[in-house]
């Protein structure tokens, strides 16, 4: 008898075409739904009309007019639940990337290889809820 898993989906966020697409390729291929923004405002339009629970959330940490912490923020208040990971850049601030840990997000460095994006996915999907203590 064989088990049949949920098709998790991940809303990849970037607003550098060749990262959104390596990500969403890379996801694609390894059984995700996949569902792809090039800005903060792109992904909540694609959040909020998603006909599909969104299971992680992944974005760029920073991006014009909208980073990724503040979108995880926003995307947060609609489902606690979401997962977030963050990619940043070599050009990205220390300041940034620190910002973005020190909220609970974990981050991803780019470039990335494609076993690090899965598996740095598969712990972020499968590790359990910790509800935030304020």
């Amino acid at each position: 008898m064989s088990e049949t898993r949920e098709v998790q989906t991940i809303l990849v966020v970037d607003d550098e075409p060749l990262m959104l697409h390596l990500a969403a390729a890379i996801l694609h291929r390894a059984g995700y739904e996949v569902l792809r923004a090039r800005s903060g405002a792109e992904a909540l339009a694609a959040f909020f009309k998603s006909t599909v629970r969104i299971q992680l959330l992944l974005a760029a940490v920073v991006m014009p007019n909208m980073g990724g912490p503040y979108l995880a923020d926003l995307l947060r208040e609609r489902d606690p639940e979401l997962r977030v990971m963050l990619m940043t850049g070599a050009d990205d601030s220390e300041t940034s990337k620190a910002r973005a840990q020190r909220r609970g997000f974990l981050t991803l460095q780019q470039p990335f290889t494609t076993d690090g994006l899965l598996d740095a996915v598969r712990v972020q999907l499968e590790k359990p809820k910790a509800h935030s203590a304020t």
